[in-house]
């Protein structure tokens, strides 16, 4: 999976940098539904430069689609995993040290933390 990751990660690099697009992949989260890749631009690239190369990202990634945004001072490429396995609900409670009295365990956000609501 390592593998796949640094692969698709300088694929990203690839696609931007064939439109002058200087930019780092430098992180990224993989979940049940998605997997997405943190990057850095140099100052004064605008986002939409990167957005409008969603669809070329997709397809060098051969992903249906690919959703670009900015979060967090640094622009998200989210990708659908090709086979979205569910959250398991017996080893999303082993993860939890501890779940307090009158708590449901909902399953997981986005960036894969567990969701938990008080009843």
């Amino acid at each position: 999976m390592r593998k796949l990751l640094e692969l698709q990660a300088n694929q990203i690099e690839a696609v931007l940098a064939g439109h002058r697009i200087l930019a780092r992949v430098w992180g990224g989260i993989v979940t049940p539904r998605f997997v997405r890749f943190q990057l850095t631009t140099p100052l004064g690239t605008r986002v939409q430069q990167v957005t409008r190369l969603s669809e070329e990202i997709a397809l060098a990634l051969g992903a249906p689609s690919a959703r670009v945004y900015r979060k967090d001072g640094a622009i998200q490429v989210e990708l659908p995993r090709e086979e979205p396995r569910p959250v398991r609900l017996l080893p999303l409670c082993a993860r939890l040290p501890q779940v307090p009295e009158l708590t449901a365990v909902l399953g997981v956000d986005e960036e894969g933390v567990p969701l938990l609501v008080r009843l």
